[in-house]
């Protein structure tokens, strides 16, 4: 009797030990996709600012003979939002709501 008690509470205790580190790798997986994810935004973000350095500093004319092939001057209309569109349901679920905010926000920002 003593010895099913003691192997009932070991596979507890395993049980229990395997799902906690299979719930820690998933959420080191999920913290690192979601700072992966951040700094592409970062980068698509610091593009977006330099086309809007662009508009805002030369005419129309000035900043298509300035923007390298791909470089969506003399509007925004053009510019490629397919990283935010691909990860912002995950920053949404990892972010920090004030976080969350200044990211959507800067998004909403460039599209109005």
């Amino acid at each position: 009797m003593t010895a099913a008690i003691f192997g009932l509470a070991g596979v507890i205790v395993g049980g229990l030990i395997s799902g906690g580190a299979t719930y820690l790798m998933a959420r080191r997986k999920e913290k690192v996709t979601a700072r992966a994810s951040a700094r592409l935004l970062e980068e698509e973000l610091a593009m977006a600012a330099d086309v809007l350095g662009v508009l805002t500093t030369y005419s129309d004319e000035e900043a298509k003979a300035l923007s390298p092939e791909g470089f969506p001057a003399p509007g925004l209309s053009a510019f490629p939002f397919d990283r935010w569109l691909e990860r912002q349901e995950l920053l949404a679920e990892t972010l920090e709501a004030e976080d969350w905010r200044a990211v959507s926000g800067a998004y909403r920002s460039i599209r109005i």
